[in-house]
């Protein structure tokens, strides 16, 4: 194939900071010295769309899960380069899965003010930034802006992160706007390392992992769930693999959402990658979760430290002696070392052994 538009090698595929189809265009511009949107248009009209489907490319998710208006955009973009790294750096071969990125991708552009400083800047902008559950750099720790800290205009998907780059609404300098970091629960910072990890794996070219009949599979796995002894998932657990497979009942062949696979993997204390990998296998009954935002949450400060430590090493020795089909549930585990049933992961996960 012969290449007519010389786009820049995606950076760091296979790892959490693998470059964005977004940083890929703007990037390119830079090197034709044109506007992002013309090289855009080129790539959609390449990739069969018309001029009345640019417009859908103005949210984030046009540019990652695998809808129609990503299949034009990396379609074009393989035609014009004859590179196929745009199906990486947009999940685009994971569509079997995570479909149109529901509950994966966020609302708008993000920026890290460390990525875009004119002289230390990464040189180009992550995939990571745009996922939901990602709210800090993968590289700097730094928190993400939504918006321009100047103006209050969110920033559109199009906008530039190279370095030394400014807002395109206000002009203000991207890397002087850090912000004050919140406060984030145990579960979400699982949520968010799970979430880089699978970017790292999505974009690694050596994988070669098919998703052929994954959602009878996933129909298997919430089976599979259901039939395990009832004692161990907590009464809100229930009624979230209830839900889930009354929706599966009721849409056969649908895909779950991101968030959906998350709370999953949690609740079998698996990794998020390997949930996708082997759903059937990953079904088993587990010990404990990683809890979830709708949870109630105690505190401890009714429960010495020495307590907690003297749950984990149950924990640990129960999971080394027994059967996984054998493990008492949380709960019992828990009250019979007369601790609080709820917000034990969200809080004091570090005591877990997980």
């Amino acid at each position: 194939m012969m290449s007519v538009l010389s786009l820049p090698d995606a950076q760091g595929l296979g790892t959490i900071a693998a470059e964005s189809v977004l940083s890929i265009i703007t990037r390119t511009a830079d090197i034709y010295s044109v506007k992002s949107t013309k090289v855009l248009r080129l790539a959609v009209y390449t990739g069969g769309g018309t001029g009345n489907a640019i417009s859908v490319y103005k949210t984030i998710g046009s540019y990652i899960g695998r809808s129609a208006t990503v299949n034009r955009l990396v379609s074009g973009l393989s035609i014009l380069s004859g590179k196929k790294e745009a199906e990486l750096i947009t999940l685009y071969n994971h569509g079997g899965v995570i479909g149109r990125g529901i509950g994966l991708v966020a609302y708008c552009l993000r920026v890290c003010p460390d990525c875009v400083h004119p002289i230390n800047g990464l040189g180009y902008g992550l995939l990571a930034h745009q996922l939901r559950a990602i709210t800090h750099c993968p590289i700097h720790r730094t928190p993400l802006n939504e918006q321009c800290l100047g103006c209050g205009k969110r920033f559109a998907p199009l906008q530039s992160t190279t370095p030394g780059s400014v807002c395109a609404s206000c002009g203000d300098e991207l890397w002087t706007q850090h912000r004050i970091d919140g406060q984030t629960s145990a579960y979400a910072a699982w949520c968010e390392q799970q979430t880089g990890d699978f970017v790292a794996y999505a974009t690694d070219p050596e994988q070669a992992d098919t998703y052929e009949n994954w959602p009878q599979l996933y129909s298997k796995t919430l089976a599979g769930i259901w039939s395990a002894d009832r004692r161990i998932y907590s009464i809100t657990e229930k009624l979230f693999v209830h839900n889930c497979i009354r929706r599966a009942v009721d849409n056969p062949g649908a895909l779950p959402s991101f968030n959906t696979l998350l709370r999953l993997a949690s609740m079998q204390m698996v990794s998020l990658v390997d949930f996708i990998r082997s759903p059937v296998q990953c079904s088993s009954s587990r010990l404990l979760n990683a809890g979830g935002a709708k949870d109630p949450c105690t505190s401890r400060r009714d429960h010495p430290k020495e307590l907690w430590q003297s749950a984990k090493k149950k924990v640990e020795a129960l999971l080394e002696s027994e059967p996984s089909n054998l493990l008492p549930s949380k709960r019992d585990l828990l009250r019979e070392m007369g601790l609080s049933v709820t917000g034990f992961w969200q809080h004091y996960s570090s005591l877990s052994g997980a």
